[in-house]
């Protein structure tokens, strides 16, 4: 397929609004033990609107062991047969929980329950096969959506990926890619033939974006480029809304380095920005992070003095609000945006400690700390779609790690 001509100039204007803020007052969200029911160290992986959580734990043995928390109490979920060990990875509005095992045979398997009980059986999705002529070996499941589709790799022997999808409800899986390409899925749209964002081997060491759409024929799927910008080295995809907004990245030879990607629809053309830093002006990259289906963003990005911070760009005023360290000088780690626009961060404190926090861009003053006694760390790194629950870890002094949870007001 022949790609668009690159606008520079039609989605986002080369001048946006900037806002640097003080770092801000402080609010608490309590946040609340799932408990070790399935090992001695554990960590949410994922919640959803519904306020299912679900994770991992190890134990002595280092096996992982899959969880869910109804009612805020662990309970190991069943892995398939013949497996060595699974982690729960995330889980969907619809109650799919999505997971990761490792086969006694010591090839990856990934897995879906299709629903958070701990009564659920488990499901293996299985690799690409062809009447005995394809038989591969490995499953990995690297994104989901909001119905229960599934979106990974099916790998050969040689570790060579294919590109593919799970269907609701399909244990075998739909080819996405082309055969060993090494195209991986980076996301899909919430439908149950979704549009697909992929990132995929240039031939000279880089990634660049593609997407695939249903052909509307036996349920297969076409595999298309995306346009990018002719003074890039290349750009690659980090997410897709449901109105079709795709954002990433384009790489330069030249600064900045790394430029935000937007796309209006997996169809139309790219534009590039970087985010003017007010604090540090000299050399920048910024990189797409994380779109919202309000077509809000969240990127990072680095200045010359070598740590990273995060903005908020607010998808109708195209204002940006850069996100407070906890102290000058200090990284900022995004880690989710939702649909209500709260962004999960992880911050260090005056020792070097990680903690969370959930920043709000209608009240960018108060940062949102999550709390819990005793805890040194915490990585509350996941919140649903509706951005009222979120899910994640904190550790101890005896580093310990405790699977936690909360719902934020």
């Amino acid at each position: 397929m022949k790609t668009t001509d690159v606008c520079k100039t039609a989605l986002i204007p080369m001048a946006l609004a900037l806002v640097w803020l003080s770092p801000p007052a402080r609010a608490q969200v309590q946040l609340v033990s799932e408990g070790h029911g399935a090992g001695t160290q554990c960590a949410s992986t994922g919640v959803n609107d519904g306020g299912e959580v679900v994770g991992a734990c190890r134990s002595g043995t280092g096996v992982p062991v899959a969880f869910t928390a109804p009612a805020g109490i662990e309970l190991p979920l069943a892995p398939p047969s013949g497996s060595l060990g699974c982690a729960a990875e995330g889980v969907a509005n619809d109650g799919t929980v999505v997971g990761q095992c490792r086969t006694n045979a010591g090839t990856l398997a990934a897995v879906r329950w299709s629903s958070p009980a701990a009564s659920s059986a488990p499901e293996a999705l299985t690799p690409l096969s062809l009447l005995g002529l394809l038989n591969q070996v490995s499953s990995i499941a690297s994104s989901f959506n909001q119905v229960g589709v599934i979106g990974g790799s099916s790998l050969d022997g040689n570790g060579n990926g294919t590109a593919v999808l799970w269907m609701r409800g399909q244990t075998s899986p739909t080819q996405v890619s082309n055969g060993g390409d090494n195209c991986t899925v980076v996301d899909e749209t919430d439908a149950l033939m979704p549009v697909v964002i992929l990132n995929c081997p240039d031939g000279n060491g880089r990634k660049v974006a593609k997407y695939a759409v249903p052909t509307g024929l036996l349920g297969t799927y076409s595999l298309r480029p995306m346009a990018t910008d002719p003074d890039a080295l290349n750009c690659y995809a980090a997410g897709i809304n449901n109105k079709g907004m795709v954002i990433g990245t384009c790489e330069y030879a030249t600064t900045p380095y790394d430029r935000l990607a937007t796309w209006k629809s997996p169809y139309e053309n790219v534009f590039t920005s970087a985010i003017s830093n007010p604090v540090d002006l000299t050399e920048y990259s910024t990189r797409g992070a994380f779109i919202n289906n309000n077509g809000n963003i969240v990127v990072h990005f680095r200045g010359s003095k070598g740590y990273d911070t995060a903005a908020y760009i607010d998808g109708a005023t195209l204002g940006q609000l850069i996100i407070p360290a906890s102290l000058p000088g200090t990284p900022v780690v995004a880690t989710a945006l939702a649909d209500n626009n709260r962004v999960l961060v992880e911050r260090e404190d005056t020792v070097g400690r990680v903690r969370s926090g959930i920043f709000e861009p209608a009240t960018p003053n108060t940062m949102k700390t999550e709390t819990y006694p005793g805890a040194l760390n915490s990585g509350v790194d996941a919140i649903s779609m509706s951005g009222n629950n979120v899910a994640g870890s904190v550790e101890d002094a005896d580093h310990t790690e405790t699977a936690v949870a909360a719902r934020v007001p």
